[in-house]
């Protein structure tokens, strides 16, 4: 168990392990496949997929640049900003 679960880069867990011992015609159930990663400290690693948060491509008006990166030494309510995030719900999350 702990070969495949090197050989995948770390990225099989205990479904893909037993589906892989099964098809080399090794039986051994899932509750054991699980408390053998378990006892030996063998934990899948997730990546998660890279998603693009940014369009940049767009014909929509930008916001003219007022600030012109002037940080500092300004008055009390001279300058407010705000940063707004537009996406697909399933990209902003919970409400």
């Amino acid at each position: 168990m702990a070969a495949i679960h090197r050989a995948s880069g770390r990225s099989y867990g205990r479904e893909r392990i037993h589906r892989q011992m099964h098809d080399e015609g090794v039986a051994v159930g899932r509750e054991r496949i699980r408390k053998s990663l378990q006892r030996q400290g063998l934990r899948p690693v997730y990546r998660r997929p890279y998603r693009v948060t940014t369009h940049s491509d767009h014909d929509k008006p930008l916001a003219a640049n007022l600030l012109e990166r002037r940080f500092d030494a300004w008055a009390i309510n001279q300058a407010w900003v705000a940063d707004i995030t537009y996406g697909t719900p399933s990209q902003r999350g919970p409400p």
